[in-house]
């Protein structure tokens, strides 16, 4: 989930499972949840309570309650349009979600967009099978580099690479032997250490990144995206 500030204003009529929404949520101080109850509103079960309690939480959240209006049953409707238009006048630079299943509140997204505030309409079930795409996405995504990486290793051959080294500057081969020697002990290592393992074997003059004697830029551009060198 984007690391954006997000006040959720939950419809409890019909959106009362308060674990789901609480694991689904970006738990950070940006995100603010707003719990709009009536006595319509179905019973939130005791355990529920007790596991949400013990939840490590970063955001924050309260209850607002509305009186019971006598012969009507949609006053929870009601307050939650009021909030929501009182907090998109008051901060409209943060992003704002009505939990509910009642698509009615289009009324309230379509105001938001007229004035460029922030604003979606989503269940409970959508806010958690978007949080599990987005999981599944990143799985996917760090499956690929990490496959990425490992042919990267594979392709790389590290005694390969010394023999064309030397073959390149057959009068440093013992200095080469004992540069590769270093960094195979040493590795994984940065960049910063690369350069020193070879000015230490080898001296100043083939610190350099390129030009006749830059052994240090070919080795730095063989061992990148490897996971000799970092």
């Amino acid at each position: 989930m984007a690391n954006k500030k997000t006040t959720y204003i939950v419809d409890t009529e019909n959106q009362s499972d308060i674990i789901t929404l609480f694991k689904n949520v970006e738990n950070s101080n940006y995100t603010k949840i707003i719990f709009v109850i009536s006595e319509q509103t179905p019973h939130i079960p005791v355990n529920d309570l007790f596991e949400a309690m013990r939840m490590t939480i970063n955001f924050s959240y309260e209850l607002y309650k509305v009186n019971r209006m006598k012969g009507k049953n949609n006053e929870v409707d009601f307050a939650v349009s009021t909030i929501a238009g009182y907090l998109m006048a008051k901060n409209p630079e943060r992003k704002y979600i009505i939990v509910s299943m009642d698509k009615e509140y289009k009324i309230v997204k379509d105001y938001a967009d007229s004035i460029n505030v922030d604003m979606e309409l989503k269940s409970i079930s959508e806010i958690k099978e978007e949080n599990q795409r987005e999981e599944k996405k990143l799985i996917i995504d760090k499956s690929i580099v990490d496959k990425t990486v490992e042919d990267k290793n594979e392709e790389f051959d590290i005694d390969k690479s010394k023999e064309n080294l030397i073959s390149m500057y057959p009068d440093k081969s013992s200095e080469i032997e004992k540069l590769y020697d270093d960094i195979k002990n040493k590795a994984p290592i940065d960049k910063q250490t690369l350069w020193h393992i070879v000015v230490d074997n080898l001296g100043q003059e083939y610190g350099t990144n390129s030009g006749i004697n830059g052994i240090y830029g070919i080795l730095r551009r063989e061992l990148t995206d490897t996971d000799i060198i970092f």
